[in-house]
């Protein structure tokens, strides 16, 4: 039985009844009068009246049929099955959703689960007709996904599935995401049958959230979608995957120096049923190996941790590496880090009150206490390098070069130098606050505090204290908490920081922040008051410290105590840039790399893994910032970027830096177990589907919707009565 899209209009039907009224008004048009010349060619009439009264029935049947069918029509009939299904409008509209995630690599047989299920999709493809629509949504990635036009092209759709066109991916999956947008493309799509295909290998990472949790809008949504659509789930995956991976690999500790050893740590996991029996581990430094360990057993859904020690001769960027044999999946057998090991630490000094006279300065003492050696025999044993500017000098300098940056009693800053400290502590530089009498404090908590969203994680109250009198001096209280910061006086009691005293600082208030305060930590307090003496924030990426006090001996006397060279150089060592901060990214995630405003304008060539033609990459300006970005970073491996350095002098070059990148799986890809299809019907509750196990299975992709819209075949028959009618009126009248 047929419904209709548009029932409405059915009350058009009684326009049928118009030509048997017009039959009926006609009969009945003429007055009947005897006349006896007449009677004789009514007796011949008579002879003829039923072939004529059986020929205007015929007429008038068609007709009346032929109004009926035209009003079906204009009310879009539809069909699913039975005896009218036959004559059924069938054009589809057929929406391929392929997961392209890097699970779908795993071999099984001669075969990977990508390559059945691209043979799938391209027989699917093949099986369109004239009168179809497709359309593919790639499933990559986690963010929002991004569905093909829909087009009526055959050629194009069998173009659509090429390897080229739909890659596999070194990324990771979510279908709920790839359904958000099946259903966007269903709702949009014309009247008629609809099908949705999802080709997957079933992992169980890409259906459910990090915790095996179904969200419940998600869960609604895949209702809808299958109500809006008939579903077809095609399993190409393994039925019992096991995996190896390096799940993580990072390094210990947070300075990689040359010369000095670094521990770098790896963890490789098992998933699956079976376990290994033996199994190794590579350790490979700038693409050479060095050290073959073995590995202690991984037991079935195990993890086994892995320790390599190395120590870098040189300084610079390198790239380190842990691989283990080649397995059923091989893409997440490696995992890298890329290290910038360094000579030295990098600290820009800005000094609010410069003093002619030596230890007159506001950061006299902070340079002194991070290179005790100055210039002299000392000065190869420091890590760090201490460099001095006035406020002025800050406006100029290149930030993003630097490890750390420190205002010592700086009064105000000018807002494009605010908002290019906002910009590299964003991307993961570190800013230490030294406060005096020259801060302005309107200013600061106005600017830099801005009610919580700027750079200051507290704001500033009163200054408290006198620096003439001692009877008012406050120190640092001996419960030292659990602050890293604090590390070494917690494992030691010879320098004690509850030794200097403090004659005059600023209170600093946490309270009216909106920032968490779990972010938000106060390193340590001040003894007898309990307000606190510092406070140390996350801020983007990287790190805030404010100290109450100030970095000389105006405030207080904690420069003439071994406490000050062992705090200073202690949370220097752990605020400042991390070593492999920004060269170490997961698939997917953007490549930026800061740059000389002199790099501007010129070409910046980025050499992606397993590719011999570079990109030409352009330099941007970011928060104030020059930077360029690289959002295409879809392939596992090490990127290689080359800057082009400025001239030296006038018409000599400097040789081009190179910059490397490791960009890794997704860990949460490796875990290929599998969910299965009761249990996606539990997750999805109200999710209908066809479910189909292999791929491949030869005429099932051709196969057509049990029906569809009616309208082409009833104007056929229109035409068709049209034609007839005419022809018989024809001849009925000769």
């Amino acid at each position: 039985m047929p419904s209709f899209d548009l029932l409405t209009l059915l009350w058009g039907l009684p326009l049928a009844s118009a030509p048997i009224i017009i039959h009926l008004l006609n009969r009945r048009r003429f007055k009947v009068v005897e006349w006896a010349a007449m009677e004789f060619l009514l007796a011949s009439a008579r002879k003829n009246n039923r072939r004529i009264r059986l020929e205007e029935l015929i007429l008038l049947a068609l007709r009346v049929l032929m109004i009926v069918l035209l009003v079906f029509m204009v009310a879009k009939p539809t069909v699913k099955r039975g005896a009218l299904a036959g004559l059924a409008e069938r054009g589809r509209f057929v929406l391929l959703v392929f997961d392209a995630s890097m699970s779908m690599g795993y071999r099984e047989g001669s075969a990977t689960s990508y390559e059945r299920g691209l043979a799938f999709a391209e027989e699917l493809m093949a099986s369109l007709r004239e009168g179809d629509t497709w359309a593919v949504v790639p499933a990559v990635g986690s963010g929002k996904m991004v569905a093909s036009e829909p087009s009526f092209d055959l050629d194009a759709a069998r173009a659509a599935v090429a390897r080229d066109r739909l890659p596999l991916s070194d990324s990771d999956s979510s279908l709920p995401r790839a359904l958000e947008a099946a259903e966007e493309v269903l709702n949009a799509a014309r009247e008629g049958a609809k099908e949705v295909y999802i080709v997957t290998d079933l992992q169980r990472a890409s259906w459910v959230g990090p915790g095996g949790a179904v969200a419940a809008e998600d869960a609604e949504r895949a209702k809808r979608l299958s109500q809006l659509a008939r579903v077809i789930l095609v399993d190409v995956g393994p039925e019992r995957p096991s995996n190896l991976a390096v799940a993580s690999l990072a390094m210990e500790g947070p300075l990689a120096v040359a010369g000095a050893e670094v521990v770098i740590r790896a963890e490789v996991a098992s998933y699956g049923p079976e376990a290994p029996s033996r199994l190794s581990a590579h350790f490979l430094v700038d693409g050479f190996r060095q050290q073959r360990l073995p590995v202690r057993a991984v037991g079935a859904a195990g993890t086994a941790p892995c320790e390599f020690r190395h120590t870098f001769r040189s300084p610079g960027i390198h790239a380190v590496s842990v691989e283990l044999d080649a397995d059923n999946l091989p893409k997440d057998d490696r995992r890298s880090l890329v290290l910038d090991v360094r000579e030295s630490l990098l600290v820009l000094l800005v000094d609010g009150k410069p003093g002619a006279e030596p230890g007159s300065g506001e950061t006299d003492y902070l340079r002194r206490s991070l290179r005790p050696g100055g210039n002299g025999a000392g000065d190869r044993l420091s890590l760090f390098q201490p460099e001095v500017v006035g406020v002025e000098g800050l406006s100029g300098a290149d930030m993003p070069r630097y490890d750390a940056v420190v205002l010592a009693n700086v009064e105000r800053l000018a807002q494009p130098v605010v908002a290019a400290l906002e910009s590299y502590v964003r991307n993961g530089g570190a800013l230490l606050i030294f406060l005096g009498e020259r801060v302005d404090r309107d200013f600061y908590n106005r600017v830099l505090h801005r009610d919580g969203q700027g750079l200051l994680p507290c704001s500033l109250g009163n200054a408290v204290g006198d620096p003439n009198d001692g009877k008012q001096a406050v120190h640092i209280s001996d419960d030292l908490g659990d602050h890293p910061f604090l590390r070494l006086f917690r494992e030691q009691k010879v320098i004690r920081l509850s030794s200097p005293l403090f004659y005059r600082y600023y209170t600093l208030d946490v309270r009216d922040s909106p920032a968490p305060q779990s972010a938000i930590r106060i390193v340590c307090r001040f003894a007898p008051s309990g307000v606190p003496a510092i406070v140390e924030a996350p801020f983007g990426k990287g790190r805030v410290v404010v100290f109450a006090s100030t970095a000389d001996n105006a405030w207080n006397d904690m420069p003439s105590w071994p406490a000050y060279l062992a705090l200073m150089q202690e949370v220097m060592t752990q605020v400042a840039r991390d070593p492999g901060f920004g060269r170490n990214l997961t698939v997917g995630e953007p490549l930026v790399r800061h740059v000389l405003p002199s790099h501007f304008g010129k070409p910046i060539q980025l050499l992606r893994p397993g590719e011999s033609r570079p990109v030409t990459l352009q330099a941007t300006s970011t928060g104030g910032l020059l930077a360029v970005t690289y959002e295409k970073t879809d392939r596992a491996g090490i990127y290689e970027l080359t800057l082009p350095d400025v001239p030296q002098q006038p018409g000599t070059a400097a040789p081009s830096r190179q910059d490397f990148f490791a960009v890794n799986v997704p860990a949460r890809e490796s875990d290929v177990r599998r969910t299965s299809e009761a249990e996606l019907r539990k997750l999805f509750p109200g999710f209908e589907f066809d479910y189909r196990r292999g791929g491949i299975q030869r005429g099932a992709t051709a196969e057509r919707a049990e029906g569809g819209e009616l309208w082409r075949a009833f104007a056929y028959a229109v035409l068709a009565l049209i034609l007839i009618e005419s022809v018989l009126a024809q001849r009925f009248s000769r």
